[in-house]
């Protein structure tokens, strides 16, 4: 019984312990409802058929979303600045492969969301956004 008792603490120490915490909440992005969808067949969202390319779609978010091919699959974020409060400048502007906020002028990689050179100054990634795939219709909710 004492054998048993000792494992399990170990077992609870061993997994509570982590060098790397990720944040999942974001007191700077409140959640709101995202749910859009994107023919890649519209001239519109052409560019997503090719690896490294992103789109910005202004109907839904804050700022509107941010869908990027990574060359294996799409992500989407909220094309909003992560580590700072929403204010009128707070939006992202995509420039290649990643996203500056127009605000406070820190940058993200599109790839994964992190946080660019001010990284110890920006604890948080990007929002992301839920992306699915039916042939050529993705599907961008949250």
């Amino acid at each position: 019984m004492k054998k048993m008792f000792l494992l399990i603490m170990g077992c609870l120490l061993l997994t509570n312990c982590s060098k790397e915490h990720i944040i999942h909440y974001n007191p700077y992005i409140p959640e709101m409802n995202v749910n859009l969808v994107l023919n890649l067949n519209l001239p519109l969202y052409n560019a997503l058929n090719y690896p490294n390319n992103a789109i910005l779609e202004p109907s839904q978010g804050y700022n509107g979303v941010i869908v990027y091919n990574t060359g294996m699959g799409y992500v989407a974020y909220e094309a909003t600045c992560s580590n700072h409060a929403i204010d009128l400048n707070s939006y992202l502007t995509i420039d290649g492969q990643l996203a500056f906020c127009n605000s406070c002028n820190r940058e993200y990689f599109l790839l994964n969301g992190q946080p660019g050179a001010n990284e110890e100054d920006s604890p948080y990634f990007l929002k992301a956004y839920y992306v699915s795939q039916q042939g050529n219709i993705l599907t961008i909710t949250n």
